[in-house]
């Protein structure tokens, strides 16, 4: 599967996002980049090579064949 994890250098993505990646789906991920360089121990793998950006500006396209899943 091929997901875009928003938040990927997060808290939660720095664990998640191998975790997926080992249970064999394609990652790319998104981040804002507002914690950069405040990383524990060199911070989480570099996921993707999308630039600090905020998932309200991603445009449809950018979301070509993902797997899309909204929480409420």
């Amino acid at each position: 599967m091929k997901i875009l994890f928003t938040g990927a250098d997060g808290y939660i993505g720095a664990v998640l996002v191998p975790f997926l990646r080992a249970a064999g789906h394609q990652v790319d991920g998104l981040d804002l980049g507002l914690y950069e360089g405040c990383d524990l121990l060199g911070g989480p793998d570099p996921i993707g090579g999308r630039v600090p950006r905020d998932m309200r500006d991603v445009g449809p396209e950018e979301l070509a064949g993902l797997a899309l899943q909204a929480k409420s």
